[in-house]
This record gives structure tokens, C-alpha cells and sequence, in this order.
């Protein structure tokens, strides 16, 4: 799974989204990752979730965050 990620991060940086790679190289940092609701956020949950990782919800000062570990 962490080799896909970091194949996934590579393709990204070659694509130019850069955001996108910033966060994942976070998640593959810190092992969870809590995202907002930007674009880059949408678009790396939606490609982490196809890939199986486990997803939580918090509710933390009135914002929903998304974690993965």
C-alpha cells in the first residue's frame, strides 16, 4: 500500500499538482492526515478511498474533518 502511495505522489509532482502531493507526502509522513475541504483535499480523499486506506470522521470546532490511517 505505502509503495502505491509513494508511486501516486511521484505521478502527481510529474502531473503538477502540487497540492495534492504536498498532502500525501504529509499522510505518508505522519501515517493520518486530517483534510479540509479544498479541492486538493477532495480530490486526494477520493483517490485514497478507491485505494482501501481506513477513513474516520471528527467533528472538531464546528468543522468535519476526514482522517486516514
Amino acid at each position: 500500500m505505502k509503495l502505491k502511495l509513494i508511486f501516486l505522489h511521484k505521478k502527481l509532482v510529474g502531473k503538477g499538482e502540487y497540492g495534492m502531493a504536498r498532502l500525501l507526502l504529509r499522510f505518508l509522513q505522519d501515517k493520518r492526515i486530517r483534510l479540509g475541504n479544498g479541492d486538493d483535499a477532495f480530490a486526494l480523499s477520493c483517490i485514497i478511498e478507491k485505494m482501501g486506506v481506513k477513513l474516520g470522521y471528527t467533528h472538531h470546532r464546528g468543522y468535519y474533518s476526514e482522517y486516514y490511517y
